[in-house]
């Protein structure tokens, strides 16, 4: 018990000096995930709750995935499991809509 209150005391403290600015990023469940691979589209899309600090163009309070890009089918399987097991992770964007116009682009997920 005290190694996982570490894990998530240490990964929250990380955030404090990685997150970009104006990304928005939070702590919670995953509430629900989306994939469209419709017109040659190959993005995931996920919702967290509570999220904050989110940019303007991030009209959905979504944050994107490109299936396409390095990582991308690796972060997709690690919010797959998270999502399915109920398990809080730690979220963080990147401050743009550069996958999909409004919602943020990931840039990363940690499943402490």
């Amino acid at each position: 018990m005290k190694k996982s209150v570490m894990v998530v005391s240490c990964s929250a403290a990380a955030l404090l000096f990685v997150t970009p600015a104006m990304a928005g990023g939070g702590t919670g469940v995953i509430s629900n995930v989306t994939v469209n691979s419709g017109g040659g589209n190959n993005v995931a899309f996920m919702t967290l709750t509570p999220v904050s600090g989110q940019p303007a163009c991030a009209t959905t309070g979504r944050f994107a995935i490109s299936l396409t890009a390095n990582g991308g089918q690796a972060a997709l399987a690690l919010i797959l499991t998270a999502h399915s097991q109920g398990k809080q992770v730690i979220v963080v964007g990147t401050g743009a809509c550069d996958v999909w116009g409004d919602s943020e682009t990931l840039n990363y997920i940690i499943a402490p």
